[in-house]
């Protein structure tokens, strides 16, 4: 299997965290939960990101962006409103 680049890891870290606050709940997610649910160190948890703050952030605006662009898709298609929704 290849390496990750820093990129690609940074996003699994991020996609991890958002699936870990989801079941655990914002408050009940450490760093330690992130780094087992992808089998890895909190050490390389901490290489890529700064704090859990910065992390949490990150995954809010993942989860946004995602919300967003299932929203515009939904109301791009058909010109019949109740299609669009």
């Amino acid at each position: 299997m290849a390496r990750m680049t820093p990129e690609a890891r940074r996003e699994s870290i991020v996609a991890a965290t958002l699936a870990v606050m989801h079941r655990q709940g914002i408050a009940a997610t450490t760093v330690r939960d992130v780094a087992a649910a992808l089998g890895t160190s909190s050490g390389l948890i901490h290489h890529y990101v700064a704090s859990m703050d910065e992390l949490i952030t990150e995954a809010f605006e993942l989860a946004a962006t995602e919300d967003l662009e299932r929203a515009a898709a939904a109301v791009s298609g058909g010109t019949d409103p109740i299609d669009r929704l």
